[in-house]
């Protein structure tokens, strides 16, 4: 199951919609955006990516940056389709095509996502960066790579699994916790595994 990101009241249907969900359709907009459409309003939401749309109401816009790096990376693994758009205008020195652009919005978000990891603001523990130095039994991650949901999104927390295997291992100490191995010099200018 996708994690959801947010939930909005839907002014057309009266209902409330969870994004990621099964009753919404996620289309990628502009750099960084997203938008949201949902099936109570007459049109089809397999035809919401014409612009403008005929009834905006059940249209929710999700701007680039009120995600957070983990929640914008979780709407762009559930997006299907880009929403037919060009108000924007391209910022100086990020000219290219929709998906050009669209490409170095993500490795950005990523690249933030993993700085975060390695801060622990809302990412893994260092037990879970040090699980990584196995193979994940639960979703066949590589040893050295994060863990994976079904639908090929990686996760910054270890599954249970892995981190249970590390500890057989000797990778993690049970005892405390912690990791039962040295840090190389490389380790420790990153802040843990990566």
């Amino acid at each position: 199951m996708t994690d959801r990101v947010l939930t909005y009241d839907c002014h057309v249907g009266d209902a409330d919609h969870d994004v990621p969900g099964a009753d919404v359709r996620i289309m990628k907009t502009g750099d960084g955006g997203f938008i949201v459409a949902c099936g109570c309003g007459p049109e089809s939401v397999d035809d919401a990516d014409e612009s403008p749309h005929p009834i905006t109401d059940h249209l929710v816009n999700i701007y680039a940056r009120d995600p957070s790096p983990a929640q914008w990376l979780t709407l762009e693994a559930a997006a299907d389709g880009w929403y037919e758009t060009t108000a924007w205008d391209s910022p100086d020195g990020f000219e290219g095509v929709n998906g050009q652009r669209r490409t170095r919005f993500r490795e950005q978000i990523e690249e933030i996502a993993d700085t975060n990891d390695r801060n622990e603001r809302g990412g893994a523990s260092q037990r879970d960066r040090d699980a990584r130095g196995v193979a994940c039994p639960h979703c066949g991650a590589g040893a050295g790579t994060k863990c994976e949901r079904p639908s090929g999104h990686s996760v910054r927390k270890s599954h249970a699994d892995r981190v249970e295997a590390a500890i057989e291992a000797g990778i993690i100490d049970d005892d405390t916790g912690g990791s039962a191995v040295e840090e190389t010099t490389e380790q420790a200018e990153i802040g843990g595994w990566c």
